[in-house]
This record gives C-alpha cells, structure tokens and sequence, in this order.
C-alpha cells in the first residue's frame, strides 16, 4: 500500500496497492465502488481529489492519470517528462486553479487538467523531500540543489533556501518553513524574511502544523528519546513537552487542532509488531489516551469532517477508526 486519500465529503476512500491498481470504497457502507487500473499501471505513489470531488488523480510510476470518480473511467494520461527513473511520480491538484503539477526526484511539470503542458521545472534526484504546493495554489517549493521558492501564477522563482533539507507551507499559504543547517526557521513569504525561529543551529526534527496553523509540533529522536514540543507559532513559545522511549511512526494534530497524536513501536522481544497510539492535550499538557495497536501502521488521513481517521497496514488492510471513543469500524481489503 502506498497512499490513502478521502473524497473532500468524506463518503468516499481511496487507496492504492501493490497489485498496481487502486480502488475507490464507499465510506459508510464499505462497498467497493470502483477499481482503478489501466494496461501501464503501476502501484500509486499518490492519490488525491479535485476540490470538488469530480475527478481522483493517480500518481504512478511512469505518468499520472486522471479519473472520473462517477463512472471510474479514466480520462487522461500526464506523462513523465524527465527520462531517469530514480523514483516514482506523485501528482497533485493546484488549489484554486485548473491546473496539476506531475513532480518525481529529477523535475516538476505544471500541465493544465486538458493537458497542455506549461512549465517544467527541475529538481536534485538525491533530495529527501518532494515538491509541494501552497494552500492557496499560488507557490511551488521545489529542491534543486537549493530549495526553491516560485510564483505559479508568474512562474518566476522568488527565494532560495541554502543548507535546507525540508521544506513546507504553513496552512494558510503564507509562510515556509525550513529546516536544516540554519535551524528550524519560518520564513514570510511576502517579505522573504524570517517571521520566527523555533530552534537555532543545525535541526532535523520532524515537525507538523495543526489544521488552523497555531500550534507547531516538533519531533526530535535521538539517543533512544523522544522529545516533542508543541510551539505557539506567532510567539514562538513552548506550550508543551512530552518525552519517552524507543521509536515513533508519525506525529499529527487531530482535527480539534488542541490534541495531537503519536504512534511509536515499542521494543517487546515477544511482540516485535506492537504499537502504541497516544493522544496528548496541548491545554491539559499531558496524556489523554493509551492503545495498543497489533500490526505496522504505515499510512494515515483523517477524514475532512474529522470524525474518522484511516490507517494502512503492510498487510494491504485498511483500519476506519471513529476518533469519538477511538475504536475500529470498518476494515478495508
């Protein structure tokens, strides 16, 4: 299994998987509605909707193919544009435009959805990260050599990011934030400038922003301890911090945007696939909810009505979690 999306209604589930097909299921019900595959598929590395839950766009190994999500019939093919074959391609609707952005680790391609292509930019294959786009459709990052910062609207690149392994927007599309030899660092748009500076030197933690942007989460591993920190982004303070043992899967903030989430592998000789899920409170700065979770957990999303969460297995078997007393529902196959 390598990606999960849900329709922007949250009715529908898509997921793609290792026999080169993806599938489209009915939320509520578990039915499958649609199975995705064409003669040169190949298992997706992407999968997302259109803003108005028309279409799925299916990032594969050789090109991205857009669907229509009623009938499940495929209406168009983007192919690759760059030749070396060093990973597979992602592909992503631009936010409030007509346009896709096709991106793998040599270059990134815009194309209009009728499938005209438009700009091509191009990328470092060794970078660790992909190219993304703002929230608001008007910003490409991209890694090549330096990160990037461009217009898509004017396709002029507007900032580089020197000695920055990752990148990212913040929520609202008005910030990036870096992180790498400088330290972990938010950067306005608008100016170019440094807005905040949440660790200063070298990081490379893993972090997260919750949905409306306040807060920021913070993983940092390293001698055999966790910490996170949960950071007020526009005052750069420390509102919490949680430590333990042993290693983690992911972090992210629930839809509330006030608790966030943990999955980490316990070490148990007799349960090696044992996993743990922790739910902690920013306000009440501590741990809410303890479960432990048979099976790896390789893949998550919650719902956009935030009253599910998914999870993906290595077992090709999808888990639908309701996050209102955290227990399974629904099991996909």
């Amino acid at each position: 299994m390598h990606s999960i999306a849900f329709s922007p209604d949250g009715k529908y589930l898509v997921a793609g998987w290792d026999d080169d097909s993806a599938q489209m299921w009915n939320v509520q019900t578990g039915e499958v509605i649609h199975t995705f595959v064409h003669k040169d598929s190949i298992s997706p590395n992407s999968i997302s909707f259109s803003a108005d839950g028309k279409y799925v766009l299916l990032g594969e190994g050789l090109e991205a193919t857009l669907w229509d999500s009623h009938t499940g019939k495929m209406l168009r093919a983007y192919p690759r544009t760059h030749h070396e074959l060093y990973s597979g391609l992602q592909a992503m609707f631009v936010p409030n435009s007509q346009y896709i952005l096709t991106s793998s680790r040599e270059g990134a391609t815009l194309w209009t959805i009728s499938g005209l292509k438009l700009h091509e930019f191009y990328e470092n294959a060794e970078a660790e990260q992909w190219a993304s786009v703002s929230s608001d459709g008007k910003h490409l990052l991209i890694p090549a050599g330096f990160w990037e910062l461009w217009d898509l609207e004017t396709l002029q690149k507007l900032q580089s990011f020197e000695s920055v392994s990752y990148t990212g927007f913040s929520p609202d599309g008005k910030f990036v934030l870096t992180n790498g030899g400088p330290g972990l660092v938010l950067y306005s748009i608008e100016t170019g400038k440094p807005a905040q500076t949440f660790v200063k030197g070298f990081s490379d933690d893993t972090w997260i922003f919750s949905p409306n942007g306040k807060y920021l989460a913070t993983a940092d591993y390293s001698a055999g301890n966790l910490i996170l920190l949960v950071w007020e982004v526009q005052s750069g303070q420390i509102l919490s911090s949680f430590s333990f043992h042993d290693s983690y899967g992911f972090i992210d903030f629930l839809p509330d945007n006030e608790n966030y989430i943990v999955v980490y592998r316990e070490a148990k000789a007799d349960k090696p696939d044992q996993y743990s899920l922790h739910v902690w409170s920013i306000k009440e700065h501590k741990e809410m909810l303890m479960l432990d979770i048979e099976g790896y957990m390789g893949l998550e999303a919650f719902s956009p009505d935030g009253k599910y969460w998914v999870t993906g297995s290595g077992d090709e078997i999808l888990e639908l979690w309701d996050i209102q007393d955290w227990r399974i529902i629904r099991r996909f196959c």
